[in-house]
Formats: C-alpha cells, structure tokens, sequence
C-alpha cells in the first residue's frame, strides 16, 4: 500500500528513510555479475533489483512531483529545480533507485556484451567494480577495453 499525502509518503507502512536498505538487495546483481557471469540464471537474478527499484523509483518520483517540499516546484527545466528535488529524502530516495537501476542495467549489458564479444571475464571484473561505484567510469573503462581487444583482433 502507498499512502500520500504532503506531509508523509510512505510504502508498505515504511517511509523511504526506513525502505532505504533495500538498495541493499543491489549487491546480489553485483555478486552474480562479478562471480558468476556465466551462469545461466545470472541475467535473471540480475535483473530482480532493479525491477523492483524501478517500481520504487516511479511512485516515489510521482509523489515528489505531486509534493514538492513547500514553497518549491518541481521540473525538469534547470538543474537548480533537479537540485531542490534531491533536497527532499523522497527525492533523494528516488534518485537513488534510479541510479542503482541504471547501474546493474549497465553492469549486466557489459557481461552480456562481453561474452558476445569474447571479451575475458576477468579483464571486465575492473569495470564491473568501478561500474558499481562510478557507472560512466566503468563504462568508460569497459568501452576501452573493448576497443584495445577487438583492435588487437583477441576478440571472436
């Protein structure tokens, strides 16, 4: 159940300062990504969390745009108005799901990518790491490791 009103957003009972540990739950995608890649369920088990941050992160952002903080209004339109949004836990709770999503999608589509590739999972544990902590860098890292593989044509 999802209760809203302008002083308290709550889901399943628990505001989003309490929900917050569930981001927790990320670490199994990690795991499975960094450890066993190659296992048939891994895309499976890796895609669960983000699943349910999706659903988190959409009526989270949908009652921070219906109740922006007094005196505020929420919009897309410049970064001083984003910034006001994160000023809010709900809205900081909301940014969060959204990167914890966005981060394990791209963790998952560099293992997917690198086994297509032949890419060595080893070479891609680096990026994965970096991925989880600092997502462009790690993208960064896996798109040069990609180009300096297949230009040393190593990969299939």
């Amino acid at each position: 159940m999802i209760v809203s009103t302008s002083d308290t957003f709550k889901i399943f009972g628990m505001t989003t300062t309490e929900i917050f540990p569930i981001q927790n739950l990320s670490l199994i995608s990690w795991v499975f990504m960094i450890v066993a890649p190659r296992l048939g369920i891994t895309p499976i088990i890796a895609l669960l969390p983000p699943i349910l941050f999706a659903g988190l992160y959409g009526v989270t952002l949908f009652h921070v745009i219906q109740h922006p903080a007094p005196g505020t209004s929420i919009d897309f339109t410049s970064l001083e108005s984003i910034a006001k949004g994160f000023q809010q836990l709900d809205g900081a709770f909301a940014g969060w799901m959204h990167y914890c999503v966005v981060d394990i999608l791209l963790g998952l589509g560099i293992i997917l990518d690198a086994e297509r590739v032949g890419i060595p999972h080893l070479l891609c544990i680096p990026c994965l790491i970096l991925t989880l902590f600092a997502a462009p860098l790690g993208f960064l890292s896996y798109l040069f490791i990609r180009i300096i593989y297949k230009g040393l044509n190593l990969a299939k």
